[in-house]
């Protein structure tokens, strides 16, 4: 399907959608938090090359399983253990993991993550966003895995991690075990940055 049928369809089922820029995870413009929104016509409309956006929060949390170094971080070995209920919503990545989409219940708002829930899972929520399928990137295509497949509520359980280890990624504290000077950091603080609530 192409890009901007995906971003069509999207829409339709109530994601907030942005540009991200061509063949990348970053924003194609400040300020996508005002663009995010139910209109796929930047894509109709002569931007397919454009990679799609998905804003979460607002009842919409994504669980990210990172699968791109098996060797520092195993996210689906983590998330095994953990023994949540998935969503049959998913999408896969070009690294081998997996996004997992959940609704929450109304009033629920949760930060974003990374790592906090076990190694190689991160959470987007409020004020953070992931790549929608049909995007493409330098290793490959986010492909949808459950064609047709509805979101599942996020169990109790899940939210209850999210608020007991969510204080972590506000707390200041600096990862020491990182390799700073290699173009995946680099993108990852890019990402982050782009992500990062005002402080």
């Amino acid at each position: 399907m192409s890009r901007d049928k995906y971003a069509k369809a999207l829409a339709a089922q109530g994601f907030n959608i942005f540009r991200l820029k061509p063949n990348k995870k970053t924003p194609a413009a400040s300020g996508w938090q005002e663009e995010a929104g139910l209109d796929a016509g930047p894509w109709m409309n002569g931007q397919a090359d454009k990679n799609i956006g998905i804003a979460t929060g607002q009842g919409l949390l994504v669980v990210d399983l990172d699968m791109k170094d098996l060797i520092k971080a195993n996210g689906e070995k983590s998330w095994k253990e953990l023994g949540i209920e998935e969503s049959p919503f998913q999408i896969a990545t070009p690294t081998g993991g997996r996004h997992i989409y959940y609704t929450l219940p109304e009033g629920v708002v949760l930060s974003n993550s990374a790592g906090t829930l076990g190694k190689g899972i991160d959470t987007r929520c409020d004020g953070g966003y992931v790549v929608g399928p049909g995007s493409v990137v330098l290793a490959g295509e986010y492909t949808v895995i459950n064609k047709g497949a509805k979101m599942l509520e996020a169990p109790a359980e899940l939210i209850a991690l999210c608020k007991a280890k969510q204080k972590k990624e506000t707390s200041g504290e600096v990862a020491t075990n990182i390799e700073l000077d290699t173009e995946d950091s680099k993108e990852r603080v890019r990402e982050y940055l782009a992500v990062a609530r005002e402080s």
